[in-house]
Order: structure tokens, then C-alpha cells, then sequence
């Protein structure tokens, strides 16, 4: 069973409990060898060339399509966990963000919007009528974004640890400008395990080692210059005044202990969405599509099915 807190202005229809604060009963998440195993035999891989770079992408599951977009340094892979246990309700696509790794995408001119074409693009290579989306931290920048562009192409759509403007601190800035010239993967950086063990690792406490490990690894192998780029996105970015036209229902999941998405970006997605609900997960950081990945299945299977959700 999961602990969460509601939103005291709940405005969807969708009811996981009778109160603000209950629980949410899930099954015990999949342990991560069966979920990668499942996913090796089960998931069938793609490509294609969108208008900036070479999709790479994964579908696995039947039903509703449901598309996910990672987070500013992870990778496709990293929603494994949670697919599993949603592939047999759902036709689940990740696919990986523009990279410059053997994706010939020019990173040094990708805008925001970019991402948002790209993704349309890959719901139409798929054709794929109508669809719900997924997206984790920097992802639900593009989710969002995509809920404004193409309103019709989307039924709801889940946030997780996101927000819709977020200010870098000057340190934050001057590394991020010298992070667009350095070679190599993410985990070269100097102090690289220092620096993630100090901000990510408490989120990971309570979850298998192998869970913290497996989110090492696939953020460690991003380029960094592909990290600075998205940086340098948010930095630039305020979805706020878009947020009043977005009209779907929207489920934003938060963990209490996020140290990385700051309580007032929360609050200016509940406020600015017309039609928003929060599930806050106890004892969760950053990454609930990690440690909290049968309760986050869980929420979505009663937030987007029938007959809370849309059946399309």
C-alpha cells in the first residue's frame, strides 16, 4: 500500500479515496531483474526520423496509447519499472529525447518547441489517433507544451515532479554554459558520484539497491552536453500563462520529499491548471517512476481508465 496526501482543491472526477489524506492500495512493485527481463522479450523497439534528429522509441503493451517522456538527464529505459506493471492496459511508448549521441541531432539549435514536433511526429509515425501522455520533470515541460499546441491529440495527461517555470541560480547558470563544450558522458563529470549521492540518494533509501543503481546508470551514460542544452530550455522557458488554456485533466504526482522541484512550481501548476489533481506520495523524492512504481501504476490505471478516465 501507498500513502498520499490529495490536493485540498481536487477538480477532476477522478476519486483514489474518500479523503485528503488515505491510502492507495497497489500489489508489491515488480522486482526490477523481472521487469527488465519482461521488457528485453516483451517490448518491441523502433526509429524514424523526425524533422530534427533520429527517434529512437519502444512500444510495449496493448490499449489506449499512452506516450512517456523522461527527465532532463535519463533515458527511455527509465520507465521500465512502471510499464511493467501497465503494459497489460495500456500500448506504452517512451522514446528517447534528442542527444547528439548517434542521433544526429544538432543540439545547439534545438528550441523547446522542437520537442514538442518531435513529438507529434512520433505519435503520427505511429499513427496513433488520440493519446494520453506521461511526463517526468524536464518531460512535463514538453507534456505540457504539447497539451497547449495540439489540445485535440490528447485525452489527460499525468505530471510528475514537473513544473511549468523554474529560474536557475547563477552557479547554475555559468555551469550549465560551461556543461554545452564538454565531451563525454554525464557520468565524467568531475565529482559526478558525489554530487548524485548527495541530492539523489535519500529518494532511494527506502527502495531495492538495485533501483538506485539502475537510475545511476541511465543517467550516467547521457551526454552532457545534451544535459546543459535542456538546461539552457528551462532557463528560457515560462508555460505559465499557457497553463488557463489547458483544459484536459491532469494528474500531477509529487513525492514529499522532492528536493529538487520546489513546492511554489507545484503550486503554480495547481493554480494555473484549470483541471488538475495531486497525489503526493509519503516518503517519496524525486523519482516515484523508480521507487514508487506500483502505486504510480496504480493512480494511473484509475485516473485514465475507465471509468474515471476517457475510454477515446
Amino acid at each position: 500500500m501507498r500513502v498520499f496526501q490529495r490536493s485540498k482543491r481536487p477538480r477532476t472526477k477522478m476519486s483514489l479515496a474518500p479523503e485528503q489524506t488515505g491510502i492507495l492500495e497497489s500489489t508489491q512493485s515488480i522486482p526490477l531483474a523481472e521487469a527488465l527481463d519482461r521488457w528485453r522479450q516483451e517490448a518491441v523497439a523502433g526509429g524514424f526520423e523526425t524533422p530534427h534528429y533520429h527517434c529512437r522509441y519502444f512500444i510495449w503493451g496493448r490499449g489506449q496509447p499512452l506516450l512517456f517522456v523522461h527527465g532532463i538527464s535519463d533515458q527511455a529505459r527509465c520507465f521500465v519499472p512502471l510499464i511493467a506493471h501497465l503494459a497489460d492496459s495500456f500500448r506504452c511508448i517512451a522514446y528517447e529525447l534528442p542527444n547528439g549521441a548517434g542521433d544526429y541531432a544538432r543540439l545547439d539549435s534545438l528550441r523547446h518547441s522542437d520537442q514538442v514536433t518531435d513529438l507529434l511526429a512520433l505519435l503520427d509515425h505511429l499513427q496513433c489517433g488520440q493519446a494520453c501522455l506521461y511526463g517526468a520533470s524536464f518531460g512535463s515541460t514538453v507534456v505540457l507544451a504539447a497539451l497547449h499546441a495540439q489540445p485535440r491529440r490528447f485525452l489527460r495527461a499525468v505530471v510528475q515532479s514537473g513544473f511549468a517555470h523554474r529560474k536557475l541560480a547563477p552557479a547554475e547558470k555559468a555551469l550549465v554554459s560551461l556543461a554545452r563544450y564538454w565531451p563525454g558522458p554525464m557520468r565524467r563529470l568531475p565529482f559526478r558520484n558525489r554530487l548524485q549521492r548527495r541530492a539523489d540518494a535519500a529518494a532511494f533509501a527506502a527502495a531495492p539497491p538495485e533501483v538506485w543503481e539502475f537510475q545511476r546508470a541511465n543517467t550516467s551514460d547521457r551526454p552532457v552536453r545534451a544535459f546543459a542544452q535542456r538546461a539552457r530550455m528551462i532557463a528560457q522557458l515560462d508555460l505559465r500563462p499557457h497553463l488557463p488554456d489547458i483544459t484536459h485533466p491532469v494528474l500531477l504526482i509529487t513525492g514529499d520529499r522532492d528536493s529538487t522541484i520546489a513546492q511554489a512550481g507545484i503550486e503554480e501548476l495547481m493554480n494555473g491548471l484549470p483541471h488538475a489533481d495531486r497525489l503526493e506520495f509519503s516518503n517519496c523524492g524525486h523519482y516515484p517512476h523508480y521507487t514508487h512504481a506500483a502505486g504510480v501504476a496504480e493512480a494511473l490505471r484509475r485516473f485514465l481508465l475507465p471509468p474515471c478516465g476517457l475510454t477515446g
